[in-house]
């Protein structure tokens, strides 16, 4: 019989071990060589009503154990492990390959301190090409680095009236 699991608002590894126990035994025990493949791909869900709920972060099927650990559902998805569609993905083209608009290259390069381009310098561009910049049409004059501000205030302002809202930081 496994005790009752309480989400915590601190995730700690001794709180993962004992929520994820009752797959961990039945994975060991019924798919031992793939066992560990397919735990990366499963999300506690809760323990309520004297089960445990279990999800498969791509195919969405649910894997339910009661509170002694015996099976009481598994859907015909929810123990994949091999997907052949993620073969068949095409491969990223390396960042010095992509193309950079000239307005992100500009702020970067401007805005970030030598050792923090160095550090997230191909993430940042990477976000205002793929992400920011089409939201905002590529113009990034009131854009500034820092944390959100606490006051409830805006982000960001641009001139195509893209506001971004402030959010609490967790």
């Amino acid at each position: 019989m496994y005790k009752k699991v309480v989400t915590p608002k601190k995730i700690t590894q001794q709180w993962l071990d004992r929520a994820f126990a009752p797959l961990r035994n039945y994975l060991n025990s019924h798919h031992p060589e793939h066992a560990e493949r397919i735990i990366g791909l499963i999300m506690f869900m809760a323990n309520q009503d004297d089960r445990f709920f279990y999800k498969h972060r791509v195919t969405k099927g649910y894997i339910v154990f009661d509170q002694a650990g015996q099976l009481v559902s598994c859907d015909e998805s929810a123990l994949e492990y091999e997907f052949d569609w993620m073969s068949e993905m095409p491969a990223i083209r390396p960042f010095e390959e992509r193309f950079i608009h000239p307005n992100v290259s500009g702020w970067v390069r401007d805005n970030l301190r030598k050792k923090d381009t160095e550090t997230y310098g191909e993430e940042v561009s990477i976000f205002l090409q793929e992400l920011w910049g089409p939201t905002v049409n590529y113009d990034f004059t009131n854009l500034a680095v820092g944390c959100p501000p606490r006051n409830g205030s805006h982000l960001y302002e641009g001139s195509f009236g893209a506001v971004v809202e402030s959010c609490a930081l967790i």
